[in-house]
């Protein structure tokens, strides 16, 4: 299967499960004289023989090891990354492929972007959030003590390369985490999206979440021509791409306010959709029988416990050290309707706390 993220000179494809040589494709797409592949340790175990296989059948290439989790996304591992590139002395027709989940893509694509002022880069996701959401698009950042991507640029890949295989090896915790990430292009995607994700007679969400093969690939089809539609229109967030941030501006102050990795992001999302449904109830800007559907489809997401409960304006505070904000208010992506959100502005904080303190009171600990 293929998908096209339409950017002019800048388009790329996206290969889904696709029946065709690796090696070849990269090349055709990406050439270069050297490539350059960053992973993480657990990646470079577990893909050893990948690795292996990578570097006898493409041009001079070398392996980069990063450490796991989120919490090294920083700019230490990135300056880490750079000195491991310089040693391989390459030249700007070298290219970067980025083998692993949002971290290592991320902070990959990042690095590709600055190293030599640019050199292409594609994207191999191997979490189930990576495929759907982080691999395409082009943001690439790494994590600041103020708070999370807040040091990036917009670079896009040259392809994406998605094999589902890679999901077999990933744990539960990580699998569920990149299930909170579809169930978001449920509420932006279109009334079918969101029928498919959380109700009506399509509804498949719990099958996915129980690895479903068949549907996870369907879901990942779906997420990414809903994400490529958006970027293709908006490519550096001046507009509708913000809609992708929905559950975002509560879920980064969440990962920022327990310590980033502590909750995955994907869970961070989760309880960000919660919040934004309730907020968006709150605001009045839901029809009463949308408010019905939409408050019975929160009961299907898997909620992640939180390890102890924060103090609400703590979590207000944080949220204003994200980019999430406009003229030192903060924005958010609230529902209006099933399958539809808008940006929303001026948000009165009393309604933000009370919806903290409202959903704090439920989560489990």
């Amino acid at each position: 299967m293929k998908l096209q993220v339409s950017l002019a000179k800048r388009s790329y494809p996206i290969f889904i499960n696709e029946n065709a040589n690796f090696y070849e494709t990269v090349k055709s797409n990406c050439p270069a004289n050297k490539y350059i592949i960053i992973t993480n340790d657990t990646i470079a175990k577990l893909y050893e023989n990948h690795l292996s296989d990578w570097k006898r059948n493409l041009p001079d290439a070398s392996v980069v090891v990063i450490p796991d989790g989120e919490k090294y996304k920083n700019m230490k591992t990135l300056n880490f990354i750079m000195d491991e590139m310089f040693k391989q002395n390459p030249d700007r027709k070298a290219a970067v492929i980025a083998f692993g989940g949002g971290v290592v893509g991320d902070i990959a694509g990042f690095a590709a972007s600055m190293f030599l002022r640019g050199v292409n880069y594609i994207q191999v996701p191997t979490t189930l959030l990576s495929m759907v959401d982080s691999s395409v698009g082009g943001k690439t950042a790494v994590n600041h003590s103020s708070g999370k991507n807040l040091i990036g640029s917009f670079y896009q890949p040259k392809m994406v390369w998605i094999d589902t295989k890679f999901l077999e090896t990933l744990p539960e915790r990580e699998y569920l985490a990149g299930c909170g990430e579809i169930a978001k292009y449920g509420y932006i995607g279109g009334k079918k999206m969101f029928e498919f994700i959380t109700g009506g007679n399509d509804c498949h969400f719990e099958k996915i979440c129980a690895r479903d093969k068949d549907l996870c690939v369907e879901a990942i089809q779906k997420s990414i021509e809903i994400k490529a539609k958006i970027v293709g229109k908006d490519e550096t967030e001046t507009g509708q791409r913000a809609l992708l941030n929905f559950g975002h501006t509560f879920a980064h102050a969440f990962e920022k306010v327990y310590g980033f990795g502590t909750l995955l992001h994907g869970e961070a999302v989760v309880l960000g959709i919660d919040c934004e449904v309730k907020l968006a109830e709150r605001l009045g800007l839901l029809k009463k029988k949308d408010v019905k559907v939409l408050s019975a489809s929160l009961k299907i997401l898997k909620k992640p416990n939180i390890p102890h409960k924060v103090a609400s304006g703590a979590i207000y505070r944080a949220m204003f050290s994200d980019k999430k904000k406009a003229d030192g208010k903060l924005v958010f992506v609230l529902p209006v309707a099933c399958g539809k959100s808008e940006i929303i502005n001026n948000v009165d904080k009393k309604n933000i706390i009370s919806v903290l303190d409202e959903e704090f009171g439920s989560w489990v600990f």
